[in-house]
């Protein structure tokens, strides 16, 4: 079974190529189009989904928005002894 750090480094090196992948000249070549959505053109309405996109993965990677305490200090679960403080 692969640890939990060794999982989230293959992930982050996979959203990595991904983004790499996303904006590669070959792909940003099919996007530039003399075409709009909502007024935008459609290349930079594409680099703006990819660009959030890629936020959006980063943070779930990472594990923002998980039940820390202040500071980013883990919440105590049930089982564990209570911290010193």
């Amino acid at each position: 079974m692969i640890e939990t750090s060794e999982w989230r480094s293959e992930r982050a090196v996979a959203l990595f190529l991904f983004g790499a992948i996303a904006i590669s000249p070959p792909l940003l070549a099919i996007f530039a189009l003399d075409t709009s959505v909502f007024g935008i053109p459609l290349l930079y309405a594409y680099l703006f989904v990819v660009w959030g996109g890629l936020i959006g993965l980063l943070a779930v990677l990472s594990g923002a928005g998980k039940d820390d305490g202040p500071a980013g200090v883990p919440a105590e679960t049930p089982d564990a002894p209570p911290r010193e403080s």
